[in-house]
Order: C-alpha cells, then structure tokens, then sequence
C-alpha cells in the first residue's frame, strides 16, 4: 500500500511539473510529530510493560514449583502419610502448605521487581546517549505499595489452584504435566501487557491475570483509577476465594491424598457414581460448571453472537448456557427433579408480580447511581442503543423470547438450579446464595450491571432456596426482563437509555417501591420448607 501511493503521489507531481506548476502544491499539510510525553513516562511505556509481564510470570513461577513439591514430592519421597498422622489438624496441614506456597509466591515476585527496577533505573542512568536523556524509570511508594496489594490475590490464587492440581499426582513430574498447560495458560493474558494500545478498561478488569497485568503496565507510567484498582483487587479475590475453597476440599480429601487409584482434577465427571435418590452435587462440581460455561460463552456464543445476535442469543441461552447443566447432572447421576427444584408452588407465586416491579424500579435506580458514580462510556450507549434496535425489529413475539422468556428458563436452569444446590449443600445457605449471585453478575459479561445483576441474583436464590421451587425464580426473572421489553417496544430505544443517565426518580416514589418489594418479599422467605429442610441436614449428616 506505501508502495503504491508513493508510486501515485511521484506521478502527480511530475504531471504538475510539466504543466509549469510549484510541486508543493501536492502537500499542502506537513506532518511534523512532536514527542509530549515526560523522560517518566517514556520509561515506563517501554520498560513497564516489561516488568508488569515479569512481575506476574514471576508470581506464577514462585508459587509453580513450591506447589509440586508440596504435595505431589511428599507423594514420591513417602512422607506424606506420616505428615498425615501426626497429631496436627488437617485444616492446619493445609494451611501450612498453602501460606507456605503463598509466601514464596510473593517473596520470587518481589525480588525480581526490586532487581529489574534497579537493573533497568541505574543501567539507564550509566547508559548515556539519547537513550537515556529521553527516559527515565522509577517506581514512587505509593506505586509499589499498590503493587504489592494486588500481587496479594494474584499470588493467593494460583497457590491455591496450582496445589489442588498437583494433589492429583503421584509423582513430581507426573504434577508437572498437569500444571504445565495451567502455567502456559496464565502467560498468554499476561503477556497481553506487550501489545500496544491494550488498556485496562471495566469489562477488562475481572478477566483474571489480564486485569494484573494490564493495571501494572497503567501504574509503571503514573496513571491508574482508583475504581478500576479496586475492581482488579475484587474480583482476583473473588477468584482466590473460590480457587481456596476448592483447595481445601482437595487436600482434606484422604482419597485424593492417599488412594492408588488414579486420579485426575476431572475424576468426579468421569467416576461412576450410583443413583442415589437425593445425591447433589458438591462445590467444585458447581465451579467446574460455571468455568465451562464461561469459556463457551466466551469462545462461542460472543462470536456467534456477534455474526448474528437473534440466532447467537438462542443458541447461547439453550445450549450453552442450560444444556451443560442438564450433561453435568446426567453424568453424575444426580436426581434431577432435586437438583434444580422442579417443585410445585403455591399461592405466593402471585407476590412475585408486584415485587418483580417494584424491584426493577429500584434496580434502575440502584443503576442510575452506578452510572453517575462511575460514569458511562459513549461507545457502551451506542452498543446499547444497537442491539435494542435488533430486539425491537425482530417483533414483539420474537423478541420477548429472546430477552425474558429463554433467558428466564435456561439461566435459572443454571444458576438457580445446579449451580445454587452444589453451592449451598457445602457451604451453606449464606454463602452458597451470594456466590451463586455473584456468579450470575459476572455471567453477562458487563460491569456497568455487575452489581445490579448480581443483587438480582441474590434475590432470586433467596426466593428459590426458601420456598424450594426454581419456578419462582423463573417468575422473577420473565417479569424483569418483560417489563424491561415493554419499555423498550413502548418508549423505544432513546427513551430507554436516557433513563440510564437522568437523575433519580422523586424520593417518595423510591420510598414506595421499597416499601411494596419489602412487603411482598417477607413472606416468600418467611419459612423453608420443612420437609426440605428435613432432607438437607440428613445428607449433610
């Protein structure tokens, strides 16, 4: 392409040449770039980016080889059924291997960051030249402090994942193999920090290692939000609390730990389990689900749903996102009228019509704060604005579908079925309900309605737990998103997103519409269901 228009632009100019005309009339702008950035940040744009990829290898590789040997070389050496029967708690063992993982995880992480940084600041200080008279590195305390508190959940994460995998191996190198595709898989986000004009943005910051690293390359040159810092530190925690779980169920599990028969960190989907009548799924079953439902979500349905947004959303909802919960408990022989509460309900049914409302009212203006907190990209209004196009072209009949009724059937399929009865069989109801929430918020991919989605998803869990019939929630979910379409088809599309930006509703309506989704939520979780209850402290026991 330069070929050819500098082969153009030499034509012209001597066809003007001939005629007896001042070639310089072909150029009429002259580009002249002026270099504007500081001698910091020049540093750090081209040696940040360097050590923001460095610094996360380094705090996988710190926590990669003290995790194999922890289990997997107690495994091979023979120690560790003695450590086993010693007289310390198990929880305590488990502790101790993982702080243990965690700290050197930190310490390799650290080291190189101090070593790099003084490589990289005296070496351009001796170096001499243009080089150095146009850069300079440095990190100021307020950046390395905030360094450090991110590094914290990263290196809390892969501790954990990579010493609940290693738990699966006999041997040291047969542990290697199972991590190796782990660690090449974190690199790839990580050096994501190489690519120029990458930036952190919202959607960005709960991918986890990317969000990292791409906050460490922002931070090298001096400039980072606060909110996106705080989101990254959020959701890398969510993830090491998640992946800690799973840790310490792996490491407490005497079968896992001691048993000949092979093993692998996918045995429970492979392993034939009995038809027991009332068998759940635990924990990590319902994490392994939501994990494979976001990469098909992810490497599937955003493609399919971008070639076509009517078909790609039908696809996704059925396949994709109902579908692998159906396979999952089919495998492992759970009972499925159980596991996703396939119950009857009873008259409270019809209070989930007024608190649907009053609900999406608060939810909107739950969403107006969000907004004027965080303020709203122009280009995430003109997406909005594109795709309530489609729906609203596609016919009312069509487009409810879509929007409320396969997404109120499939998701609750998911989340407020499978996912919420592994989740509260082993954690409990407390935290079985908000991690469920909380993984539905992050579900839709977008962060401007992480929060609202994810209290929505409390709320239903709540409902659905309580009166043990996923039918409620289903109710819940086709009246939220209906009204939601019926705003859209009766206000079109400006109508709707203006709303996302306008002030508050008046006081005392926002006031009413508590009062009414407070009314009409006590008494659907006034009680559980007696018999269920029943039920569910037997399996526990």
């Amino acid at each position: 392409e330069n070929l050819v228009n500098n082969y153009r632009i030499d034509i012209v100019t001597d066809r003007i040449a001939q005629a007896g005309l001042d070639s310089a009339i072909t150029r009429p702008v002259i580009r002249n770039t002026v270099n504007v950035a500081s001698e910091e940040k020049m540093g750090g744009m081209v040696f940040g980016r360097i050590l923001a990829l460095i610094l996360v290898l380094m705090v996988i590789t710190g926590a990669y080889y003290p995790s194999v040997d922890m289990v997997a070389g107690e495994k091979e050496r023979g120690t560790l059924e003695t450590l086993l029967v010693s007289p310390v708690g198990r929880m305590e063992i488990v502790l101790g291997k993982y702080l243990t993982v965690f700290v050197l995880a930190l310490v390799n992480a650290l080291l190189n960051l101090i070593s790099m940084g003084l490589t990289i600041g005296v070496g351009l200080s001796s170096m001499g030249g243009p080089l150095s008279e146009n850069m300079a590195f440095s990190l100021s305390p307020l950046t390395l402090i905030m360094i450090l508190l991110e590094l914290l959940p990263l290196a809390a994460l892969f501790s954990a994942v990579f010493l609940a995998v290693s738990a699966f191996a006999k041997t040291y190198k047969e542990a290697q193999g199972y991590l190796t595709p782990i660690f090449i898989a974190a690199e790839l986000p990580a050096m994501a920090a190489l690519l120029p004009g990458f930036e952190l943005s919202q959607a960005l910051a709960v991918v986890p290692v990317l969000n990292v690293t791409l906050l460490f390359k922002s931070m090298m040159i001096g400039e980072f939000d606060p909110i996106l810092v705080a989101t990254v530190w959020l959701s890398t925690a969510f993830y090491a609390l998640l992946a800690l779980r799973w840790a310490s169920s792996i490491l407490s599990n005497e079968e896992v730990l001691l048993s000949e028969t092979k093993m692998s960190p996918f045995s429970s989907l492979s392993k034939k389990r009995p038809g027991i009548p009332g068998f759940t799924a635990g924990s990590s079953d319902s994490i392994l689900l939501f994990a494979v439902v976001i990469a098909l979500l992810w490497f599937i349905a955003v493609p399919l749903q971008k070639a076509d947004l009517l078909i790609g959303l039908a696809v996704t909802e059925v396949f994709i996102v109902a579908l692998p919960a159906f396979i999952f408990a089919k495998r492992l022989k759970l009972n499925i009228k159980k596991t996703f509460r396939l119950n009857r309900v009873d008259s409270r049914i019809l209070l989930m019509i007024p608190l649907a409302i009053a609900g999406f009212f608060l939810v909107i203006q739950l969403q107006v704060l969000i907004f004027k907190i965080g303020g709203m990209p122009i280009e995430y209004l003109e997406m909005m604005e594109d795709v309530l196009k489609t729906f609203t072209g596609s016919g009312p009949i069509i487009g409810f579908i879509l929007i409320a009724l396969l997404p109120a059937i499939c998701e609750e399929l998911l989340f407020r079925g499978y996912i919420l009865d592994g989740l509260t069989r082993k954690w409990g109801a407390v935290a079985g309900i908000v991690v469920s929430g909380l993984l539905f918020g992050i579900f839709h991919l977008d962060p401007h309605r992480l929060i609202a989605t994810a209290i929505l998803g409390i709320v239903f869990g709540t409902i659905v737990w309580r009166r043990n019939s996923i039918f409620y929630g289903m109710i819940g979910h086709v009246l939220n998103n209906g009204i939601a379409f019926v705003i859209i088809i009766v206000g079109e599309t400006a109508f709707t997103l203006k709303y996302m930006g306008e002030d508050f509703a008046p006081l005392w309506s926002i006031f009413a519409a508590a009062v009414v989704f407070a009314i009409c939520l006590l008494p659907l979780i006034k009680e559980q269901n007696v018999k269920q209850l029943s039920t569910d402290n037997t399996q526990r026991s």
